[in-house]
């Protein structure tokens, strides 16, 4: 890119933030310079919550950025029990990047084997490219385009190689799945999660990106001494921009970094290619708010000719001050549709894109259509708005409340350490998988306990993996709606669903919960309910938060203690 602008005018508002979360701010920008340092050094200087750092840069996946500028600044200020928690989640980072390279490159290895064209994306990928340490950001999956016509094949091929879908459907099903919404998402025992993409950013982009357009500006990287291609600087950018502005309804602070770093140390970006391209693809204003937001609030030099686009629309910038103002809420946001609905048609800047974002809306199915009714693909269209029109009037509702994801066994064993659970507890576990959690709960305390979950796969592996463990008169397994379980014989419910899931829950676990029971769940929270104690646990180069309520009869559960290391 070219002489960086200097413009000042036109700034979005950094928010009104405590010292915690302006040190995260500080850790997290490209360059460091004298004055950031200083920053870092008297913040650190001063009394501090470190819990609270530890939270929220989890949340904002800065984990390994905070630990990396803490060290090459000011470690002697850093307790020395919060520097070596932040020391042993970096080191587990770098080597679930490596672990993660390695898989890559081994499936990459087999799609060329049986000729499927792979171009992957993000994960180590984006980590080694832009950040050049690889324990320096979290990744949690892994990202190919393939073309649509062998997306199906692709997934048989992961199948085979011990990967599981995160919904089993039907082959009819799964097929209209692929063509409407154009990703799936398949993982793995060890915790590697794949998404197979047929465009990108699905919906992002008009016309849509698909890989045949990507392959004539892609880039070569080197990963652990292979050249692997990947998406060009360019349409990485636009991919991370479009991808913030989606999420800015409950935004992270993780992808504004990578478009600081981008900007800053990444691959040089063509100023004018990035223009010509936002133009084609509608990306201009999502562009301009996620350059905005990394110039602001990381301090990211940027280009003169893009910095005097971003004071030219100010809807951008009202969207970048939507987007910071919301950054640093202590609570998960559960974004209602219309919400995401308004947001997305505001982050378009022509008025064909809004319409396609309506008409995609209004026609084109969901998970939750696959999962009331099997149809032919086209007819899909039509089911739809029939369902949306059912589900209004309360005849139809929905079921699935969270994809499978499981759990590694140190943070399941960490949620029961929690909840305190032993023999005289029945542990209900919501959405419960392959059944590990309550299978632990019986192998190593002696609990009883019922796994719920929808899916007919899940309990049948589920039940087959208590009678592997020997537990099978401890437990069992039902295919049931969690919101239709009763609760009133469980003194423990385990979660792991979503925001959306833990919110609708509430109402349930406060009416059929006796007092004392417990409430453990991983990741989200409950809303305003303070949860008793939160617990942060490294595992997989990720940190997992654990939420714990006891039911105390009231409207919800004590307060205790916000967290602890």
């Amino acid at each position: 890119m070219n002489t960086p602008s200097s413009t000042a005018g036109g700034k979005v508002q950094v928010p009104a933030t405590s010292p915690e979360h302006q040190l995260l701010l500080q850790c997290s920008k490209a360059r460091i310079d004298a004055q950031s340092a200083e920053a870092i050094g008297t913040l650190c200087g001063a009394p501090l919550d470190w819990d609270q750092i530890f939270i929220a840069a989890s949340r904002h996946g800065v984990l390994g950025l905070l630990y990396h500028r803490l060290h090459e600044t000011c470690p002697e200020l850093v307790p020395g029990q919060a520097f070596d928690f932040l020391r042993d989640c970096s080191q587990k980072t770098a080597e679930r990047n490596r672990y993660l390279s390695e898989e890559l490159r081994r499936i990459l290895k087999q799609f060329r084997a049986e000729q499927i064209s792979a171009l992957p994306f993000d994960g180590p990928l984006l980590v080694a490219t832009v950040y050049g340490d690889a324990s320096l950001r979290e990744s949690k999956s892994l990202s190919f385009f393939v073309p649509a016509n062998q997306g199906m094949k692709a997934k048989e091929l992961l199948l085979a190689q011990g990967y599981r879908r995160e919904y089993t459907w039907d082959q009819r099903r799964e097929t209209a799945e692929w063509m409407f919404l154009r990703m799936m998402g398949l993982d793995r025992e060890d915790g590697v999660h794949v998404w197979l993409y047929s465009e990108l950013n699905p919906g992002g982009f008009n016309p849509a990106l698909r890989l045949r357009s990507l392959r004539p500006a892609v880039a070569s990287f080197s990963i652990a001494g292979e050249n692997i291609e990947s998406l060009s600087a360019e349409d990485l950018l636009l991919h991370i921009c479009a991808e913030a502005a989606e999420s800015m309804l409950s935004p992270r602070l993780l992808p504004i970094v990578d478009i600081a770093w981008l900007s800053e140390r990444g691959t040089a970006l063509d100023s004018r290619r990035l223009l010509q391209r936002s133009d084609f693809l509608g990306m201009r204003r999502r562009l301009a708010m996620g350059f905005l937001l990394a110039r602001d609030l990381l301090g990211a030099r940027v280009a003169e000719e893009l910095g005097a686009h971003f004071l030219s629309d100010p809807e951008a910038k009202q969207l970048a001050a939507s987007f910071s103002a919301s950054l640093f809420s202590d609570q998960d946001i559960v974004p209602g549709t219309r919400a995401r609905l308004f947001t997305r048609m505001r982050s378009r800047e022509r008025m064909r894109d809004k319409a396609t974002v309506l008409a995609r809306f209004a026609i084109n199915p969901t998970r939750e259509d696959w999962s009331l009714i099997a149809l032919p693909a086209p007819l899909y269209f039509l089911w739809k708005p029939l369902r949306i029109l059912a589900s209004r009037a309360g005849l139809v509702s929905s079921k699935h409340l969270a994809v499978f994801m499981p759990t590694p066994v140190e943070v399941a064993e960490e949620m029961l350490n929690i909840a305190e659970v032993g023999p005289g507890d029945t542990i209900y576990d919501l959405g419960c998988g392959d059944g590990r959690i309550v299978i632990l709960a019986a192998r190593q305390r002696g609990a009883r306990g019922v796994g719920v979950d929808l899916d007919p796969d899940r309990v049948e592996e589920a039940n087959a993996n208590a009678r592997k463990a020997g537990v099978e008169h401890l437990v069992k397994f039902v295919r049931q709606d969690v919101m239709e379980v009763d609760l009133s014989s469980a003194s423990v419910v385990s979660l792991f669903l979503s925001p959306q899931a833990n919110l609708m829950l509430r109402p349930k676990l406060q009416r059929q919960l006796p007092v004392n029971a417990r409430v453990v769940s991983r990741s989200h929270d409950m809303g305003n309910w303070p949860p008793n104690r939160t617990k942060l646990v490294a595992c997989d180069g990720a940190l997992s938060r654990i939420h714990l309520w006891r039911m105390d009869g009231a409207t919800q559960g004590k307060a205790g203690p916000a967290s602890e290391q």
